[in-house]
């Protein structure tokens, strides 16, 4: 599929995209006493309108008032024509009916793209790169949401909105309680969805869907990264925890399973919180569901 060219999918998925805009720009008054509900029921008026305006392409990041298409190995084709993969180039003919001499852009998920011009719209699709290869930096600061699997579509949607809001990493969690496990088959879907997503939404990085780890692998590996535990009664707010992040520190939000943390794992948590490892944050005093405080926090971080 192209950058602009929305499927059954983006169209049977639009009243979510208008809520999950009215959120982004919701988030920033989150937290802020002296801000009535009216205030907070205008932003998400006003966040419909921003998502009319990225789903209409209207950005010029990244080539956004054109057609965009994924190619991996962009950075290989040192001059000379592309042919699109099978299944774009079919989008790009049947759907989009782009002709020779129809200007697109290419792009690679790691930061770099390109303009480019349709050379050949038959059996082969084919595409003169043009100009410059543009060179974009990762999304910063840099981060990653650590969560159990919701079910059904609902795991569609987060991934959908973290990508849009530009997270850099979806990491799922197996929790003791976790309801999903995803085979290969989810995994594949998953990132099929975050390319199209990168398409449509303008970014050069592509979002990374990473395989279940569990808890105890997760916080050994986090590193100096902040990790925001994210819990109804935390004694911070994000709002706050985040006011100590460091320029370069990479960001991480825990976001746990339907069911609850497994006493085992609650307990673990609390001891990295007591070691200072781990921040135990609230986003409002009410339980969210998974989807919501991944793209709640997500809209939180990345819009500093």
């Amino acid at each position: 599929m192209s950058g602009r060219g929305v499927g059954a999918d983006w169209r049977r998925r639009g009243s979510q995209d208008v809520f999950w805009g009215g959120l982004f720009l919701s988030a920033i008054v989150i937290h802020v006493p002296s801000t009535p509900c009216s205030a907070v029921v205008r932003t998400h008026i006003i966040g419909y309108a921003w998502v009319l305006k990225l789903r209409n392409c209207s950005a010029i990041i990244g080539g956004m008032d054109h057609y965009r298409f994924y190619l991996p190995d962009l950075r290989h084709h040192a001059g000379g024509e592309i042919a699109l993969p099978d299944d774009q180039a079919h989008h790009a003919r049947t759907v989009l009916r782009l002709g020779v001499g129809a200007e697109v852009v290419l792009f690679d998920g790691r930061g770099a793209w390109c303009l480019g011009k349709v050379e050949g719209a038959g059996n082969a699709f084919l595409i003169a790169p043009e100009g410059f290869l543009t060179e974009e930096m990762p999304p910063v600061p840099a981060l990653t949401i650590a969560s159990a699997v919701p079910k059904g579509e609902r795991a569609e949607w987060l991934i959908e909105q973290a990508s849009q809001l530009n997270v850099s990493a979806v990491q799922w969690l197996s929790c003791e309680r976790s309801v999903v496990k995803p085979g290969a088959g989810k995994m594949e879907k998953w990132r099929r969805l975050a390319i199209e997503s990168a398409k449509q939404c303008g970014r050069t990085h592509l979002l990374q869907v990473a395989e279940p780890v569990t808890l105890k692998a997760l916080l050994e590996g986090a590193g100096r990264a902040l990790v925001l535990w994210l819990e109804p009664g935390g004694g911070e707010t994000a709002r706050e925890a985040l006011t100590q992040l460091a320029a370069d520190q990479q960001v991480m939000a825990l976001v746990g399973p339907e069911g609850g943390w497994s006493p085992e794992e609650f307990s673990r948590l609390e001891k990295e919180v007591f070691a200072g490892r781990v921040r135990r944050v609230r986003l409002t005093h009410t339980v969210l569901r998974i989807e919501t405080a991944c793209a709640a926090v997500a809209a939180l971080v990345m819009s500093r």
